[in-house]
C-alpha cells in the first residue's frame, strides 16, 4: 500500500491556556483532507512547564499554528503568533516577577493576554520595549517603578486590557 504513503499532513497547534504544543501527524486519503490515520503528540515548553501553579484547569484549548503536507504547501492558523511566547525567557521572567510582586490573580491575567491570538504579538512587543528585566526587577521596588512608567505606553503597540479589572479601577477612581 505505498500509494498511500506520502499523502501526509503535519501540523502543531499551541494551547492557549498554558502554551504547551500539540504535534499531529495525519495519514489523509489521497487529494482529499480526509484521514485514515492519525498521531499526536503534546510537548511541553519553558512557559507551560513554568506557570503550573497558575492554572486554574488542566484543560487544553488548542489554537492551529501552522502545517503542510498532502497539497498544502502552507497552512497558518491564529496560534501561530503564541509560538513566540512558549519559550520567551522574557515573558517567564515577567509571570514570575508579577506573581511575586502583584499576585496570582494579575500573572494570571498576563499569561492569558500573551496567549490570547488577538492580543499575543502586541502583548509581546510591549513587553520587548517596556525594559522589563527579569533580574532587575526581582526587587519589589525596582518591578513597581518599572510598571508605573511601562503602563502608559502600553497604548501604542495595541488595544489590550494590560491592567487586570480590579488594578484598572483603582488606577481610573483616583
Amino acid at each position: 500500500m505505498a500509494v498511500w504513503g506520502p499523502f501526509r499532513f503535519t501540523s502543531s497547534a499551541v494551547c492557549s491556556h498554558c502554551g504547551s504544543i500539540r504535534y499531529t501527524v495525519e495519514r489523509q486519503f489521497p487529494f482529499t483532507t480526509v484521514p485514515y490515520w492519525r498521531s499526536r503528540s503534546i510537548e511541553s515548553t519553558p512557559l507551560s512547564d513554568s506557570v503550573g501553579g497558575l492554572l486554574t484547569s488542566r484543560d487544553h484549548t488548542w489554537q492551529f499554528a501552522h502545517g503542510g503536507g498532502n497539497g498544502v504547501r502552507c497552512a497558518l492558523g491564529e496560534g501561530r503568533s503564541l509560538l513566540q511566547c512558549t519559550d520567551s525567557a522574557l515573558l517567564i521572567g515577567f509571570l514570575e516577577a508579577t506573581k511575586q510582586h502583584s499576585g496570582a490573580d494579575a500573572a494570571r491575567h498576563y499569561l492569558n493576554l500573551a496567549l490570547d491570538p488577538t492580543h499575543s504579538e502586541a502583548f509581546m512587543l510591549w513587553l520587548a520595549v517596556s525594559g522589563f528585566q527579569p533580574d532587575t526587577h526581582r526587587d519589589p521596588a525596582a518591578y513597581a517603578a518599572w510598571f508605573q512608567a511601562a503602563v502608559p505606553q502600553a497604548p501604542e503597540f495595541g488595544n489590550f486590557p494590560l491592567l487586570p479589572a480590579d488594578q484598572h479601577e483603582s488606577s481610573t477612581a483616583g
